[in-house]
């Protein structure tokens, strides 16, 4: 698909596989998650959109763009959640992380990764020293007094997800979701906290 407007052919990663692994959350019925492939010579990424069972998939980006016209996560909008709190969690999860497979070049800047403990970010240090040529202790240092595990708050008709997420281009941030308890499960608001800055050294 490195090409411009590249064609699936059929074997590619199945995104409907993530309710497998995510399994407080599932898509509206009649309706299938899928994505097209976006592309130029500074780097390429999917893009994920919810399309009705009976219609066929759209054949390439230019297709889907031409055809439809959303903003980012849209799909988001046919995603259920079985009203648990760990649902709420999960959404959040599809939303930080369901575009970030086949990721190529620059890109692959998007290397957003949740972080729910000290021992998540800890664990994380390998991957961080075999990409980065800045140390990461600090962030290791500065984040030992801080309380990263997850929250989720069901406000009566709202819920409020806060979760930490780490960048090896930005650093540790705290991200908190106000997000409609009933479905459809808008986000409604998003703020996006620094807490920790960090810059791996390296540009893809």
């Amino acid at each position: 698909m490195l090409q411009p407007d590249g064609v699936k052919n059929g074997n590619e990663f199945n995104v409907s596989d993530y309710f497998n692994v995510l399994d407080r959350l599932s898509i509206q019925p009649g309706y299938i998650l899928d994505y097209v492939y976006w592309y130029d010579e500074l780097g390429a990424h999917p893009v994920l959109y919810a399309r009705l069972a009976e219609e066929p998939p759209f054949e390439n980006y230019s297709t889907y763009i031409t055809t439809r016209d959303e903003s980012p996560h849209t799909y988001l909008e046919h995603i259920q959640v079985d009203g648990s709190a760990e649902g709420f969690f999960q959404l959040i999860v599809l939303r930080l992380m369901g575009e970030q497979f086949y990721l190529w070049w620059h890109a692959t800047m998007n290397d957003t990764t949740i972080i729910t403990s000290q021992t998540s970010l800890d664990a994380h240090r390998q991957a961080v020293e075999a990409n980065c040529t800045e140390p990461f202790d600090p962030i290791l240092d500065g984040a030992s007094q801080l309380t990263l595990e997850p929250q989720v708050t069901l406000e009566g008709d709202s819920v409020v997800v806060s979760i930490h997420v780490f960048s090896g281009y930005s650093g540790l941030l705290r991200k908190t979701f106000s997000i409609s308890r009933e479905f459809p499960h808008t986000i409604v608001d998003e703020l996006t906290e620094m807490l920790l800055e960090y810059f791996c050294g390296v540009v893809p």
